[in-house]
């Protein structure tokens, strides 16, 4: 019968790695997450058959004198959840033990008004036209006409209008937006085949705002995704946006 330490670092971590390889959002949140577990011994170093509500209450109560919020917390405990039910399928445990969420959790919910929105699209805007300036002095300045150093063209200047642009009026993921590809647009709607759950998997009208930003972007699209990026997938991720107009046109 293994530990929760040993259940971790011998199965469970690996199935996370490779069960969300194309997932990094999902990875980091469990790394983080059983590290935490890790962290507090007595749960830890518990064999999964003897992991009881008491070890729990424990290890919320160490949580609790941290001052760590409810939410965070519960995102613990719904890691810690899965990993039991999940040895108890794999026939690690006879039975596992039942963790219940902490109540309190605060949500918040914030819903932009149609002038915020409109002014966050217009300062997005404003970005892909500083791109552009720059660009365009860059290509009059000393490097480029004395020193024969040609810049380099921005790719896509208006990144992060055009992903806003699609995140707002189709309620999209940010991981579906990541991911998004040409095949997925077409009929006149954005066509969402894969999620979490059976509801993640659906149809979405394209707005006449967001159907133009399409149109324009397929106009010069060269490869199957909507949102193309330098990175290793190939398509943005969820540093690519931060670093929308830090350039630096001169770096060869």
């Amino acid at each position: 019968m293994p530990t929760l330490r040993d259940f971790i670092r011998n199965e469970f971590r690996g199935y996370v790695e490779t069960r969300f390889a194309e997932k990094q959002t999902t990875r980091a949140y469990y790394r983080v997450n059983l590290k935490h577990l890790e962290d507090y011994g007595p749960l830890a170093g518990a064999r999964l058959d003897a992991i009881s509500a008491d070890l729990i209450s424990g290890f919320i109560a160490k949580r609790r004198e941290a001052e760590y919020e409810v939410s965070s917390t519960n995102r613990v405990l719904q890691v810690l959840r899965r990993m039991l039910k999940l040895a108890e399928e794999w026939g690690r445990v006879p039975r596992a033990a039942k963790v219940s969420l902490q109540p309190g959790e605060r949500r918040r919910e914030r819903v932009l008004s149609l002038e915020e929105e409109a002014r966050y699209l217009k300062a997005a805007a404003t970005i892909g036209d500083g791109i552009l300036e720059a660009y365009e002095r860059a290509l009059e300045g000393i490097r480029a006409t004395q020193r024969g150093k040609e810049p380099i063209k921005p790719e896509d200047p208006y990144l992060l209008r055009d992903a806003s642009t699609v995140l707002l009026d189709c309620g999209l993921r940010p991981e579906e937006l990541h991911r998004l590809r040409w095949d997925q647009v077409r009929d006149g709607a954005l066509w969402i085949p894969w999620g979490k759950t059976a509801n993640a998997r659906r149809v979405i009208p394209l707005e006449s705002r967001t159907a133009a930003v399409l149109e324009m972007r397929k106009a010069v699209a060269s490869g199957p995704w909507v949102f193309p990026a330098a990175t290793k997938s190939g398509h943005i991720g969820l540093s690519t946006l931060r670093k929308v107009g830090d350039v630096d046109f001169m770096d060869a």
